[in-house]
């Protein structure tokens, strides 16, 4: 509906269902940011319902009313992420063991981008593959995505995770890999992002 597709509206009853069992027994921290997220979406909540019922000319129709609903539950699936998060890691271990989990995903994804390259090279063109715009002569890869950058945005913000396993864990081929993936799949926004996060994560 509303051109929404099924991931889209079961990731937000996913999120809502983590929000029950997180009030089934989890203990929330109620001073870490899923609060301030959930304050912020019911506010957004009681706005739209109350100019709403002010002026009835802006009451959408049941297509963007949708889209709304949906875009507006995006806010409660964060806020209750960000809860879970904050529930589940609390001590030292488990945030390295958060951290070691997204680098080892990272890496398969990776690896995938590399098996993408190789299907290239025996000569059959595979899906998600975009041209790199003159830049560095190797085609852009974004598996599913619908414009070439994508795959180079979406890793480029593991960097501080990467970061991490090198200078505490010695991790280097790690970091080496995700280095090389983003400077061949080029994108200028991954790049710019990656400035971003050298700077931020050296200050």
């Amino acid at each position: 509906p509303g051109g929404l597709h099924f991931n889209e509206i079961a990731g937000v009853v996913a999120a809502f269902w983590i929000g029950v069992l997180l009030l089934g027994g989890l203990k929330m921290n109620l001073r870490g940011v899923g609060i301030p997220l959930l304050v912020g979406g019911l506010v957004m909540l009681v706005h739209a319902a109350f100019v709403s019922v002010l002026d009835s000319s802006v009451v959408p129709d049941t297509t963007t009313a949708i889209v709304r609903g949906v875009l507006l539950a995006r806010i409660f699936v964060l806020a209750i992420i960000a809860l879970g998060i904050e529930a589940l890691y609390s001590t030292t271990e488990d945030f390295e063991a958060l951290m070691n989990a997204l680098v080892r995903f990272g890496v398969a994804a990776i690896a995938i981008y590399f098996l993408q390259t190789g299907v290239f090279l025996s000569g059959t063109r595979p899906y998600g593959t975009y041209w790199d715009a003159g830049f560095t002569g190797i085609p852009s890869f974004g598996s599913v995505s619908i414009e070439r950058g994508h795959f180079g945005k979406f890793l480029v913000m593991l960097f501080p995770f990467f970061a991490w396993a090198a200078m505490k864990q010695r991790r280097w081929v790690p970091m080496g890999l995700f280095l090389l993936v983003t400077l061949v799949n080029f994108s200028a926004s991954s790049m710019s992002f990656l400035a971003g996060y050298v700077v931020i994560t050296a200050l």
